[in-house]
């Protein structure tokens, strides 16, 4: 229904009080009598608006376009997203499945076994003495042959890894027993041949050892490879640092990696969308079997298909809702051949189709492309559309790690500076990067 205004203009209103309130618990119900009320509020402010607007003259309104347009721009914006609760049907179908069902993403889980340490629980004292073991003890100090002498003590492998790469026969110019190490992981430029298009060279870059790490409890060491100096001796005298009071305690989400599928021409978006959700099952069985079986047996495989409608509309109104809407107060004033990103099109709007692939513990990139490539033609015929891009994407909202540590201010004092002060300066820095785009 709608609510009529004399001077003609209408705005869309749901029943007052369409929700079956007697189904839910008395906090529920109240919750829900305090959105119909605030939305009854919003859409009186929206009328009176409309009706300001037009008394305003167009001299004003031009004076102050841009400020008021953005603002009627966060208007849509926040509309929109509060819409998305209802998971909102295709108006022409009533009745028929929601267009888009919203995907829900796992949380990040502790790495760590010892859930009161994640939480920031005091560590205890066998945990905070973990060490790095006496042997790397003075490792900046030796050289490469005592360094490689280290490395092969405590971690065996390498020793066996140096020992195939030991030349053999009269064809192969001898090497030193003690540069094997050096030369371990170096490609050869006959390999780099094989590998890339009008090959003229390999680059190498020094690979150092972080020291110290003291991650989830345990000791590690972690390669760094770099060309900058001073960045591994400062993580690891971070490391040492961190260590002393607990290590680092992590969190993870998965591996689950995500390839898209775009669909054009899609003429019916709600039926689509429904073809793909009856056939999920189907979906992913042939991309278990046919597609990724060996990452399947590995415990991994294709866990998820569904879809996502993008378009240019929603895009320009979320993009203008968080801009300034002012930029003649903005600190910065872009240039006049500044690009602007938008489809060619403001009516642009493209059904995509999401897989999720479990990629255990592989980067992932090839198997998740070879899901979508190999499933488009039977997404096509399923929603009746063309398949265009068939690609993995870089946003890996499922695949997502952090890591945190707590220092007491008593152990952040540095030369001479007391700990509570080195912990301000941190905090500055910290809020500087927080707000400055640079």
């Amino acid at each position: 229904m709608t609510n009529q205004h004399s001077d003609g203009h209408a705005l869309l209103r749901g029943a007052p009080h369409a929700c079956p309130y007697a189904t839910f618990s008395p906090s529920q119900t109240a919750a829900l009598q305090t959105l119909d009320g605030k939305l009854d509020a919003a859409l009186t402010a929206l009328r009176e608006a409309l009706k300001t607007a037009e008394d305003v003259s167009a001299l004003v309104l031009q004076s102050e376009g841009k400020t008021l347009r953005s603002k009627a721009v966060q208007v849509v914006a926040a509309a929109a997203q509060l819409e998305s609760y209802w998971r909102v049907s295709d108006p022409s179908t009533e009745g028929s499945a929601p267009l888009v069902p919203r995907k829900k993403f796992e949380p990040l889980r502790s790495s760590d076994d010892a859930s009161e340490t994640w939480s920031g629980a005091e560590v205890s004292d066998a945990k905070a003495a973990a060490a790095q073991p006496s042997v790397w003890s003075g490792f900046y100090n030796k050289t490469l042959r005592e360094r490689f002498d280290v490395l092969a003590l405590m971690y065996p492998r390498l020793q066996r890894l140096k020992q195939n790469a030991e030349p053999s026969g009269d064809s192969v110019a001898p090497v030193e027993r003690a540069d094997l190490a050096a030369k371990l992981g170096e490609l050869p430029l006959r390999t780099a041949n094989i590998m890339i298009e009008n090959c003229i060279g390999v680059l190498g870059i020094p690979l150092g050892l972080g020291l110290n790490f003291v991650i989830d409890g345990k000791s590690m060491s972690v390669p760094m490879a770099m060309e900058e100096p001073s960045v591994v001796a400062a993580a690891s005298s971070a490391a040492k640092l961190v260590a002393a009071v607990g290590g680092f305690h992590t969190a993870t989400s998965g591996n689950i990696m995500t390839s898209q599928i775009q669909l054009v021409d899609t003429e019916d978006i709600p039926a689509a969308v429904d073809a793909i959700a009856r056939n999920r099952e189907r979906l992913l069985s042939i991309a278990n079997t046919r597609l990724c079986p060996n990452m399947k047996k590995r415990g991994g495989g294709a866990v998820d298909i569904y879809c996502r409608v993008v378009s240019q509309t929603a895009r320009t109104a979320v993009t203008a809702a968080v801009s300034s809407g002012n930029i003649d107060n903005a600190w910065f004033t872009p240039g006049n051949d500044e690009l602007v990103v938008n489809a060619s099109d403001p009516q642009t709007q493209f059904l995509v189709v999401h897989i999720d692939v479990d990629v255990c513990e592989a980067m992932g990139a090839n198997i998740v492309n070879t899901v979508a490539e190999g499933l488009s033609e039977e997404v096509s015929k399923l929603t009746r559309s063309r398949a265009g891009l068939r690609i993995l994407t870089n946003l890996c909202m499922q695949r997502r790690a952090r890591s945190e540590f707590e220092i007491p201010l008593s152990k952040l004092g540095w030369k001479g500076v007391e700990g509570e002060a080195v912990a301000r300066r941190v905090i500055e820095a910290y809020n500087f990067a927080a707000i400055d785009p640079y």
